[in-house]
């Protein structure tokens, strides 16, 4: 016969089930909604269908959007290591089969070019295989250009000359062989340590980084309005170490251009969103899913944001219209395998703020006593009861300071 707790969890798990099956399926359909076809007319006259793309300024996973014009490529050329390791690791493998290769045929190039100006192959047998009785070549047994190939390959990859050897007469072929030795050392050195470079690149843990695909308007238990998102490592056993958090509010702007992700004649004024740094609240520690919340004040750039500018900006920048605010999040922490310093960033437009939501719990304590977190629940979020209301923080201020205002002339 089954326990009460066992029929409870049962129905907690039903229940949850539920209200998961939902939030998915309001997940998907943002992200459908994320892409809109809007038509240009042609000066043929002809209509033509295009997807444009929400305007950001960062996507989700905190890939900078932003197109750069009119800039010098010498910027990038300067920069050759970090330009190297930011091309995708289809050119990079490239890159890297190419160094040795070519390198392989150059200088076993020049070991034909120098056997060849010391008349080497003009001593050769009758049948090519061999030099004449008593004739000392530079490079021992290499009768053509293939075998001046392998050479340099046996010299480069260091595997040892068994069959093929640099005679003690070739004084060029001394220099040569330093030569090829040192330079290619640095060579691989230096396209190893890219692709190890690339490897540990934060790129590769940000994919266990994850943020909650919603932010959330909130009200904590002092009646302030927050702007929240979930953050989660999930990696259990090497979490980031002294992982911190900071957001900046880029606000909303005007653009006349289709897909464009910022305006012609303004730059973007970033303002910082305070999470606490002077008390030390930015510091986060989650070895489970963790809410991070910024309470909304009179320093905040949310102060005046109301649930019908909030509809307003969100409808108009997925019409292509108004471009509305972006709030960039940024997480920065140590990880532990490298012990690099990193940064992991993504971004939040109107559109994928739910004004007087909550996110929903996504861990419990099962009957053996484990904490258990589904993932299934990360980005699932509820309406906040009692309900928070339309009005903006400056609003609920001003509404306040007016009561307690008329409050104290009836008192008086």
């Amino acid at each position: 016969m089954r326990s009460a707790a066992g029929v409870w969890r049962d129905g907690w798990l039903q229940a949850g089930e539920m209200r998961r099956t939902y939030d998915l399926e309001q997940v998907r359909r943002g992200r459908k909604e994320q892409a809109i076809d809007v038509s240009i007319e042609l000066n043929s006259g002809h209509q033509q269908q295009r997807q444009v793309r929400r305007r950001r300024l960062f996507d989700k996973r905190g890939n900078n959007r932003a197109a750069f014009t009119h800039l010098s490529s010498f910027n990038y050329a300067r920069d050759l290591f970090h330009t190297i390791i930011d091309i995708k690791w289809r050119y990079l493998i490239s890159i890297y089969i190419c160094t040795y290769v070519l390198t392989w045929t150059g200088f076993g190039t020049l070991w034909w070019l120098l056997m060849r100006l010391r008349g080497d192959f003009r001593h050769l047998s009758d049948d090519g295989r061999g030099f004449e009785d008593g004739y000392t070549p530079c490079v021992m047994n290499a009768y053509s250009w293939h075998g001046c190939f392998l050479f340099s390959l046996e010299t480069q990859t260091t595997i040892g000359y068994g069959f093929r050897v640099i005679s003690e007469t070739c004084t060029p072929g001394f220099f040569l062989l330093n030569f090829q030795s040192i330079a290619t050392t640095l060579l691989e050195a230096t396209v190893l340590g890219v692709v190890l470079a690339k490897i540990g690149r934060s790129k590769m843990r940000s994919a266990t980084l994850k943020f909650s695909h919603w932010a959330v308007v909130e009200q904590d238990a002092d009646g302030r309005l927050c702007f929240s998102f979930r953050v989660a490592d999930l990696r259990a056993q090497s979490n980031i170490a002294e992982p911190h958090v900071r957001a900046y509010y880029i606000p909303p702007s005007a653009s006349a251009d289709p897909g464009s992700c910022s305006t012609r004649d303004n730059d973007f004024h970033i303002a910082e969103m305070d999470y606490g740094f002077s008390a030390g609240l930015d510091r986060l520690f989650f070895p489970t899913p963790l809410v991070v919340r910024h309470v909304v004040d009179e320093r905040s750039p949310l102060y005046g944001l109301s649930q019908a500018s909030l509809e307003r900006m969100s409808a108009g920048s997925a019409a292509g219209g108004e471009l509305g605010f972006e709030i960039v999040v940024v997480l920065e922490g140590t990880v532990t395998q490298t012990g690099n310093t990193e940064q992991f960033r993504t971004s939040y437009t109107p559109d994928e703020v739910r004004w007087g939501h909550r996110f929903l719990p996504c861990g419990w304590v099962d009957l053996a006593g484990n904490c258990v977190v589904d993932y299934s629940r990360f980005d699932c979020t509820a309406s906040q009861s009692p309900q928070i209301g339309p009005l903006s923080q400056a609003e609920r201020d001003a509404a306040a300071a007016a009561q307690s205002k008329g409050a104290l002339a009836v008192a008086e």
